[in-house]
């Protein structure tokens, strides 16, 4: 358990934030039906988001030779649409499912490089440095935190068709209606 206020802090900003996104998708996920108490399954859900705060500030132990794509996860939940996110396997995914995380996630990085210098350095800022948006507006001159929020909303909405529309080609679909897996291998229907 870290000592240093900085760190805690820091991890006690990143929880709230991450139980307020999708307006508070984790918060109404507990199931209030007697089997447990909010506080125990409070307990769990921060002790695991302290250990993604960890894996995004330190990073996974990576396997030689592998590289992992740069974007920050908090970028990609601001710009895909959900169901492009439940896509993504977060443990344990299996070879295809990898496959197709890594795939979705390097068009993410491709994306993010047809941006201009200023709106690439402006996504580094926030997403891998972690800077709040008065530190932005100081280091890239604008005049206050609002404007790097708007400027950020317009990288998003940038990002946003670029993405989808390969999101879009990639969803097929069989003669059942069922949604086919993006990777098939010969032989196999």
């Amino acid at each position: 358990m870290p000592c240093d206020h900085d760190v805690v802090m820091d991890r006690y900003a990143f929880v709230v934030e991450e139980l307020r996104e999708q307006r508070f998708r984790r918060l109404r996920g507990f199931a209030a039906d007697g089997r447990g108490k909010l506080t125990t399954w409070l307990m769990v859900v921060v002790g695991r988001l302290c250990v993604d705060h960890d894996r995004r500030k330190n990073g996974r132990a990576m396997s030689p030779g592998a590289r992992e794509p740069a974007v920050p996860r908090r970028l990609v939940e601001l710009v895909l649409d959900p169901e492009v996110i439940a896509r993504i396997p977060d443990n344990a995914p299996s070879a295809d499912e990898e496959l197709e995380r890594r795939q979705v996630l390097l068009e993410f990085d491709a994306a993010v490089a047809t941006l201009s210098p200023a709106d690439q350095l402006l996504v580094t800022l926030r997403y891998e440095d972690n800077r709040s948006a008065r530190e932005i507006a100081s280091l890239m001159s604008l005049r206050t935190p609002f404007h790097v929020y708007r400027r950020l909303n317009r990288v998003h909405e940038s990002l946003r068709p670029m993405l989808m529309a390969r999101a879009n080609r990639e969803r097929r679909v069989d003669g059942a209606g069922h949604e086919l897996p993006a990777v098939q291998y010969i032989g196999e229907r």
